[in-house]
């Protein structure tokens, strides 16, 4: 009588375990927290059209608000977008980094080995409650503080040091 039921209680658990549908992000909102849907924000005035019966539709044509939403972020975050493509500045360091070849389909190899990683990752971690994501990529993060030291150690000028 009591191993079948503590059989039963095991199997409960191990059917329990399985039914989590979470994958490494747990992205469920508590009560009350969320995006603020009613918050807009614009970069430019909004602008009153001119004949509310000859509006466009949708998606057609440029957005303008956003003429250039691409060039307008590089500039917002310092960077300058030349014609070519890759800087001047910049050119020295793509052609060392491509002297062994470029993989023209990286990002789709990456995505399929990182989808592999996360599943095996996912079937062991069923247990483990609340974000996965941190436990299963740990041992690829680096330690910001061991490299401060390592930098220090072999001479090199370290503005800051990373918090603790």
């Amino acid at each position: 009588m009591r191993s079948t039921l503590t059989i039963s209680i095991l199997a409960l658990l191990v059917l329990s375990a399985c039914a989590s549908r979470g994958g490494l992000h747990d992205f469920r909102l508590k009560p009350g927290e969320g995006p603020d849907a009613f918050k807009v924000t614009t970069q430019k005035p909004l602008e009153q059209p001119e004949n509310y019966k000859n509006l466009p539709q949708p998606g057609a044509g440029p957005n303008k608000a956003d003429t250039n939403p691409k060039q307008e972020a590089i500039t917002a975050l310092g960077g300058s977008q030349s014609a070519g493509g890759i800087p001047s500045s910049d050119a020295a360091l793509v052609r060392h980094t491509s002297r062994y070849g470029v993989n023209q389909d990286i990002r789709r190899e990456l995505d399929v080995e990182d989808e592999k990683f996360r599943k095996r990752r996912g079937t062991f971690g069923v247990l483990r409650r609340g974000d996965k994501y941190f436990a299963a990529y740990s041992s690829m993060a680096l330690d910001a503080w061991s490299e401060h030291e390592r930098f220090r150690k072999a001479g090199i000028t370290v503005p800051t040091a990373p918090p603790r």
